[in-house]
This record gives structure tokens, sequence and C-alpha cells, in this order.
């Protein structure tokens, strides 16, 4: 955020070749080692735009669509997990943050936080991880982020196009985890617990109580039943 204050231009990433003082959602630490990949890429957004929370499901498919293109047919697929994780097979394998700042000029500053863990998974986590070579897939940082930026731009392009929003939106929910499955969300007004029905098209966590109530969620921490994550 520090190079959009300064005057940096749109759409400018920012790798790192380590992380270790990063942050995740809610200010939790997140740590990069060398061989991972975290990026960072800013956006300038107009003032009032309704746009920047779904940066992040845009920024979900890029990162499943690269990661699928560099597995072979039959591979596990990734899944993504609400609002922010991907996974493969139940682990943590990346994962996506947003942070935004309303700067002088009022244009509204997006930064959209990538760490996909390439060489190696954290260990100590209170969840499983994985990482690419995990998954048997040799590949270098280098060669991700180049595949990344490729994906983000044709998927930026997509959203930006006719019913762009939809067509995320729905490819997103083809690859989430979870949906039609029990789980619990710690959101701001207390726990909810019942069937994970769908991703609304304000990218809200939609659940179906026992009451047969819709819960819509707008933020929150989901646990899939039966799952680590």
């Amino acid at each position: 955020m520090e190079r959009a204050r300064d005057g940096a231009p749109d759409r400018l990433w920012v790798v790192a070749r380590e992380q270790t003082r990063g942050r995740g959602r809610r200010g939790r630490p997140w740590q990069s080692a060398r061989g991972n990949l975290a990026a960072s890429l800013l956006l300038h957004l107009a003032p009032g735009n309704q746009d920047a929370g779904l940066m992040g499901f845009v920024a979900g498919v890029a990162v499943a669509r690269t990661i699928s293109k560099l597995q072979s047919d039959g591979d596990e697929p990734v899944k993504l997990k609400w609002p922010n994780d991907l996974l493969c097979q139940g682990a943590k394998l990346a994962g996506i943050l947003l942070e935004a700042e309303t700067l002088p000029s009022r244009q509204l500053a997006l930064v959209v936080g990538i760490g996909i863990n390439v060489a190696e998974a954290p260990d100590g986590m209170p969840y499983a991880t994985t990482s690419l070579h995990d998954m048997g897939l040799t590949v270098t940082p280098e060669t991700v982020f180049a595949a990344l930026s490729a994906h983000w731009a044709a998927c930026l392009e997509l959203y930006l196009g006719k019913n762009g929003r939809n067509s995320i939106l729905g490819e997103w929910r083809a690859r989430a985890a979870g949906i039609g499955e029990p789980v619990r969300v710690a959101a701001a007004g207390g726990e909810i617990e019942g069937i994970f029905e769908t991703i609304d098209d304000d990218g809200r966590l939609v659940v179906k109580a026992a009451s047969g109530q819709r819960v819509p969620v707008t933020a929150g921490d989901i646990l899939i039943k039966g799952s680590e994550l």
C-alpha cells in the first residue's frame, strides 16, 4: 500500500522472493518461505467502486486456472474455499488477501495479495497445508508467476466484459469446496450452522439454516464439516 501512496501506477505487480512479516486475514501473521510465491497487485479504482470486494473472486479464479494448467489430466482438481483460500485434497495450497485504502486523489487503491505454496508448505499451522511440489509439480515461482499474471489479465478482461460478473462467479461456484455440505460459519453476529447453499451475486456465502432460513454472510470463517479447514 505504501507504493500506492507514493503514486505507483495501476496494475503494478510486486513480487517477493521471501516474506517474513506478511499478514493474512484479520491481521493474522503469514510467512512465505523462499521458493514460494508471494505477489501483490495494485489496482486503482474509481471512488465508490462497487467491484472492489469481487476482485477476490477474480483472483481466485485466476489462481485456480493457473494451477489447473500446471496439472496433468487426472490430477486432483484444486478447490476454492470461501472467501479466499485454494485447497488441494482438503489442504491449503494458496490464499488471497484484499486491502483497500482511499488515496488523497479520492481514488480507491486496492492491493490483491496472493500467496502460493510452491516449494514447501508452512509447518505448525492449525490446519492441513500442501504445496505444488507436494502435489508432484516441479515448478519455479517464476514459472507460476508468469502463468498467474497472464490468467489474471484474462480473468479481469472477462469480468469487465458483458455479463462478466456472472461468468466469474459462475466459474468460482463450479470450483467451490463444500457447496451442498454442512458448514459452520464464525461471523460477526455469532456462529451459523447449516448447509452451504451457494455464493450469491454479491459474493456472499449463503447458508440454509435448519429452520429453512437462507442466511447471507458477508464476512467470516467457514468450517466445512469433515474437513480440517
